[in-house]
């Protein structure tokens, strides 16, 4: 039985997720936590620019690329934030700091998807959307010059 190509790209994204938080977690321990953060981030600035492109040159696999390394990325996320929540603040109370940490996933989970539909309706295509992940990348980017150990 086949589901369809959507289940089977989600399926591949979440793969990749996976395979993010273990490469993000390797470079964590060689780079430490600046350069993997600057590592993670252009990541998905790399994921912005392969959407675009590949939108642009109606490309599928190039969207896809750009989709596999945005669930990269994602999952690195997690694998920095679970980090720098127990360096500096220890094994107590880890599992409270790291669910309060992990929170901005709600807000994310509700308003990404009203944004890009948005952008979608305006548009009638996902070129809006894509570009709303560079800008999100370079805010992202901008925001990780003044994050500071605590």
């Amino acid at each position: 039985m086949f589901y369809g190509l959507s289940a089977v790209i989600g399926l591949v994204v979440s793969v990749f997720n996976g395979l993010g938080r273990l490469a993000i977690g390797g470079c964590m321990d060689r780079l430490g936590w600046k350069k993997t953060m600057y590592l993670n981030n252009g990541i998905l600035l790399c994921s912005g620019v392969l959407l675009l492109l590949g939108d642009r040159a109606e490309a599928g696999l190039v969207v896809l690329a750009g989709m596999l390394a945005m669930g990269v990325c994602y999952g690195g996320g997690i694998t920095i934030s679970a980090s720098l929540i127990r360096s500096p603040y220890g094994p107590e109370h880890y599992a409270a700091n790291f669910s309060v940490c992990n929170l901005c996933v709600i807000p994310a989970s509700i308003l990404g998807p009203m944004i890009s539909a948005c952008l979608q309706d305006g548009s009638g295509a996902y070129l809006s959307t894509f570009v709303m992940v560079l800008v999100i990348g370079l805010a992202a980017l901008v925001l990780n010059l003044f994050i500071r150990r605590p």
